[in-house]
């Protein structure tokens, strides 16, 4: 990609030294496409990263789901992004804890309200969910979220 330059900025090393290092209010879009599997508490992350979105600015990530089971409907191949189908869900005893969990292969996998709840006290909106498959691991898909995010802005006004 740095190559064919179609990024205004690529950046490698470690995310959140990287988003730090930024002004605020200085980025349109933040992608995590498949990182934010290193991470379980995602709040001090989308707190930095509220802080460095420019008004309008959004994040779009994708995360391993937390849930034990989704709809057929939402299963690989039949859909790689499906609908939201909520009452069909089967969720983990991690979604009814602190809303993420440590799978066996070393990643983290998050729960759907859990993160809308994270989102909100970070200061952005959901804008967008979907289920989807953010990877294959072992020739399966891997059930997981696809997240768009808007920092949300405060009108200011003095008296």
């Amino acid at each position: 990609a740095a190559e064919r330059g179609v990024y205004h900025s690529l950046q490698h090393g470690d995310m959140m030294a990287a988003i730090a290092a930024r002004p605020e209010a200085s980025l349109h879009l933040v992608v995590f496409a498949d990182v934010l599997v290193y991470v379980g508490d995602l709040l001090h992350v989308l707190r930095d990263v509220r802080s460095r979105l420019a008004a309008g600015g959004a994040t779009a990530m994708t995360l391993e789901a937390a849930e034990e089971s989704v709809p057929e409907a939402c299963r690989f191949p039949e859909a790689l992004v499906c609908k939201d189908e909520r009452e069909s869900v089967k969720p983990t005893q991690a979604c009814s804890g602190r809303g993420w969990a440590l799978t066996v292969d070393a990643r983290f996998a998050h729960c759907r309200e859990y993160v809308e709840r994270t989102a909100e006290a970070a200061g952005m909106a959901v804008v967008l969910w979907r289920y989807a498959t953010p990877r294959w691991n072992r020739n399966r898909p891997v059930l997981g979220h696809l997240f768009v995010l808007e920092a949300r802005h405060h009108d200011v006004r003095c008296s």
